[in-house]
């Protein structure tokens, strides 16, 4: 019998080899499918070459930042970079119910970007950006964090940010050679920097979800502050989304199909058309600085 494929409801394509009845041979059901296995799935007509590159890797990983971070319907959202992956985290927040989106970066065209899809924007080279979402948020911070840079962060070059940037120089520079032993890759000239921001511009007992890269040789976070201000750092879950354990009691795994429908309706349904009501800021918590 030669080996028959069939797309499943999960948008996934399986594939059916000899002697197997379901295609999944018990070894699927313990790890999922083996990736030699896997086999491209077409798209149609109705997904253009552009769409379907950002949902091979770009909007995934955007969309697993927003879930790290637990949004809920109404949060306030910061967004740490305004790349590739941070765009698309603006749209993906708001579908997951995002009411105020804020996003940090130095590039003025990524800003505009970003402003493009409704979010607030911040310079980092013109404010502060701690202070400006501390402001923009009633003293509270945000809700959410997302952090899309890793240790690719780079300092404030000029204006008032570079100004109030804080004098780390040489903290910075001992964390480059920390990162990239050899320099055998350039890390940016202050790889912990998205880190402190995001956990400085967070409201005590948020979130912070991770999809910026920091290597394991990385030593340097701002871990007494998080631990002080309660807050939740999540990076990739992977039991959950290999399927081998995590999931609470009721919990039901997004299936691959539904992150794609996900991503598609990302894609084409214009942004002002997800635009939510923001909650209006909370009191300012007692003990803030």
């Amino acid at each position: 019998m030669a080996d028959q494929t069939r797309v499943g409801t999960s948008g996934r394509v399986h594939h059916l080899g000899v002697g197997e009845k379901d295609g999944s041979n018990g070894v699927q059901n313990r790890h999922g499918p083996p990736p030699q296995r896997r086999r491209p799935a077409g798209f149609g007509d109705t997904v253009d070459d552009a769409q379907a590159i950002l949902l091979s890797d770009v909007y995934p990983t955007a969309w697993s930042g927003a879930r790290l971070a637990e949004i809920a319907d109404g949060d306030a959202v910061a967004i740490v970079g305004a790349g590739p992956i941070g765009q698309a985290a603006v749209a993906c927040a708001r579908l997951q119910g995002a009411g105020r989106i804020i996003v940090v970066d130095g590039v003025p065209d990524r800003l505009e970007l970003a402003r493009d899809q409704h979010a607030e924007t911040v310079d980092f080279n013109a404010d502060d950006p701690v202070e400006a979402v501390m402001e923009l948020t009633g003293g509270n911070g945000a809700d959410r964090v997302i952090d899309a840079v890793g240790v690719d962060a780079q300092r404030p070059s000029h204006g008032a940010g570079g100004r109030r940037a804080p004098d780390l120089g040489e903290q910075f520079d001992h964390e480059r050679d920390e990162a990239a032993p050899g320099r055998t890759w350039v890390p940016g000239d202050a790889p912990s920097l998205a880190a402190r921001w995001a956990v400085h511009m967070v409201a005590k007992a948020g979130t912070i979800g991770t999809v910026g890269v920091y290597p394991p040789q990385v030593g340097h976070y701002p871990f007494g502050e998080a631990f002080m201000k309660n807050l939740t750092l999540s990076n990739c879950d992977h039991r959950r989304h290999t399927g081998t354990g995590g999931n609470g009691p009721g919990e039901r795994k997004q299936s691959a199909g539904q992150q794609v429908l996900s991503g598609l309706s990302c894609l084409a349904v214009p942004a002002q058309s997800k635009v939510r009501q923001a909650r209006p800021p909370r009191p300012r918590r007692p003990g803030r600085g």
